[in-house]
């Protein structure tokens, strides 16, 4: 297992996590809302009103879209589209599905080895060193990447909470990794991107253990392992790597994979220190 999650590392920044549209280690609950990508819930998943993988082609029975640790109560019968639905543990309420895909009892995925691969990522992110800039003036948050390759900016917890609108430029084609510190984070208001785009922005919160996101499309991937994040309105817009989530007013995962990467220097040296650290946590 350790070796293929570094294989799979070396494809994706988030390896397995990324081929999820959200990725969520303990709790999924959503009144509401969707997850557009593929959704793997480690421990319980209780959603209503819902769907998962609307934007994904299907597979035909090959791929599963919704991978469930624990269990799911998919109150209201509500649609998985385009591949598998999995559960763990308990079937509360079952999906609807359209064969040839189905609903079994399995465990696919260890969820454990990926949060702490995930937690290692977001610390190393959040130490790479900064080339960019933030600029916070009339409740605007400016935030300036300028090389073509990969940008890194830490921007302050208050300002991006208290901010009406946040403006993000970086080159097209370029990374941009945005490290947000706090123990506590908001956001609200309006986000626009120029020149970069959602494939190729990734939001740290790599201390963050509650996240409220407001009525706001947040427009690119958020790794954020330690954190609870409340969804209420509004939309992440690319991976969302996440401890727990709740999803209210038609909160919603979009389906924009994260495709930027560090330099390869640097991601060599970060997969030489996760396999060493999870060999050394599971007795490998």
């Amino acid at each position: 297992m350790l070796l293929s999650l570094v294989a799979s590392t070396q494809a994706s920044l988030f390896g397995v996590a990324g081929d999820y549209n959200a990725f969520i280690f303990n709790d999924l609950a959503a009144v509401g809302g969707d997850t557009e990508g593929r959704l793997a819930v480690g421990h319980n998943a209780t959603m209503s009103n819902y769907s998962v993988g609307s934007r994904i082609d299907n597979s035909y029975g090959a791929l599963d879209a919704l991978v469930v640790g624990h269990d799911l109560n998919a109150i209201g019968k509500w649609q998985v589209f385009n591949g598998n639905a999995v559960y763990g543990n308990t079937l509360v309420q079952a999906p609807s599905i359209v064969a040839p895909n189905a609903i079994r009892q399995d465990s696919p995925i260890d969820f454990a080895a990926v949060a702490l691969s995930m937690q290692l990522l977001s610390s190393h992110l959040a130490n790479l060193p900064e080339n960019g800039s933030s600029q916070y003036q009339w409740s605007t948050l400016t935030i300036t990447g300028t090389d073509p390759t990969l940008n890194v900016v830490t921007i302050d917890a208050g300002e991006w909470a208290k901010a009406d609108d946040r403006q993000i430029i970086a080159p097209a084609g370029s990374t941009l990794i945005i490290n947000i510190p706090g123990t506590s984070n908001s956001m609200q208001g309006g986000l626009s991107l120029s020149g970069v785009d959602r494939a190729h922005v990734l939001y740290n919160f790599y201390e963050s253990t509650s996240i409220t996101s407001n009525h706001i499309a947040v427009m690119g991937s958020v790794l954020a392992p330690y954190a609870s994040a409340t969804i209420n309105g509004g939309a992440f817009e690319g991976n969302a790597i996440l401890l727990n989530a709740t999803q209210t007013n038609g909160g919603e995962f979009h389906y924009y994979p994260f495709t930027g990467t560090p330099e390869p220097a640097t991601m060599g040296l970060w997969l030489i220190g996760a396999l060493a650290f999870l060999r050394r946590t599971r007795g490998a």
